[in-house]
């Protein structure tokens, strides 16, 4: 029923805490990260083209057609795998976190 709650609902897109996170990773040490571990919601292509701007390698597949040398794809997909298996690890503490402390926590 509208109005019988005091707090509503609102979509939240984190996609914008992408670009704060970047650069006070940059203020804080002078530098551009080396690479960004994000969810595929970052890779759109002002991301992808921002990253490359500045060497920055964002996880995940390259987008459009799959490169025609093997070798390239083959180093692609190790990357992509260890990004991935990096990613997991991280997302894993934040899991452990909100478990131990709660949600509202961490």
């Amino acid at each position: 029923m509208p109005g019988s709650n005091d707090w509503t609902l609102e979509p939240y897109n984190e996609s914008e805490d992408f670009w704060s996170a970047v650069y006070r990773y940059h203020d804080c040490y002078g530098r551009w990260p080396e690479r960004i571990l994000a969810d595929k919601l970052y890779r759109n292509r002002q991301t992808l083209s921002f990253c490359k701007e500045h060497g920055i390698r964002l996880s995940g597949p390259p987008l459009g057609k799959p490169p025609r040398d093997q070798d390239l794809s083959c180093q692609l997909k190790k990357h992509e795998y260890q990004d991935s298996c990096d990613r997991n690890e991280g997302e894993g503490v934040f899991g452990t976190g909100k478990t131990a402390c709660g949600l509202g926590l961490v």
